[in-house]
């Protein structure tokens, strides 16, 4: 599963508001894993990994899930989409 696969799951199964180090603990060891380079990744790298990978989330709409497109809070650029 790819790491924008694993950030949207984490994201819309939260039940309530999930932090970025929150998310870089639980991604860590797979994003490490997926180091094609073999080297080791900081804590700092893989957060930055995290973050530019959200940042890619948030900036395609496509990535939208039908659970996001039919939330009852209108609270993302996903709900928007839906009016």
């Amino acid at each position: 599963m790819s790491l924008k696969a694993k950030l949207e799951a984490i994201i819309y199964a939260a039940e309530t508001p999930i932090t970025l180090d929150h998310i870089v603990q639980l991604v860590k060891e797979s994003v490490v894993a997926e180091n094609a380079a073999g080297d080791a990744e900081d804590a700092a790298e893989v957060k930055s990994r995290v973050r530019a990978a959200l940042e890619e989330l948030i900036a395609d709409p496509s990535t939208c899930s039908s659970r996001a497109a039919t939330s009852v809070r209108p609270s993302s650029k996903c709900d928007a989409r839906r009016v």
